[in-house]
């Protein structure tokens, strides 16, 4: 069996990003006053049954990116639980998080015209 790569490979730039969103925490516990540092999931912002590419990453614990039944109740709903779920809990869709992500880090924070997202130079 042959075994293709379908997503594109990380970029030197992209990589660097990830690494350092890794030790900010989770960006949904912080939004809740939790700031203790979690071990956290590197969350890729999917629109239209596709990955913006690996530039459009947000930091978020397990319980906030998958989530369960026991922390579902305790800790709201999970970005794969759905967006209006998540949206309604914590008043941003995953792309606006990824936007005020930008600006913490000190990166453009503009999202091209289109929704063919370009890959970022490295």
């Amino acid at each position: 069996m042959i075994w293709s790569r379908k997503a594109a490979r990380t970029t030197s730039a992209e990589f660097e990003r990830m690494d350092r969103i890794r030790t900010l925490g989770c960006m949904c516990c912080a939004l809740k006053g939790n700031t203790t540092a979690e071990k956290v999931e590197i969350h890729h912002i999917i629109r239209g049954n596709k990955r913006l590419g690996h530039w459009y990453t947000i930091p978020l614990c397990g319980a906030h990116h998958r989530g369960n039944r026991a922390t579902r109740a305790t800790l709201g709903p999970a970005v794969h639980d759905g967006m209006k779920a998540f949206r309604a809990a914590y008043g941003y869709d995953d792309l606006e998080l990824w936007q005020r992500l930008q600006v913490m880090l000190g990166l453009d924070d503009s999202l091209p015209p289109t929704k063919v997202f370009k890959r970022s130079a490295a």
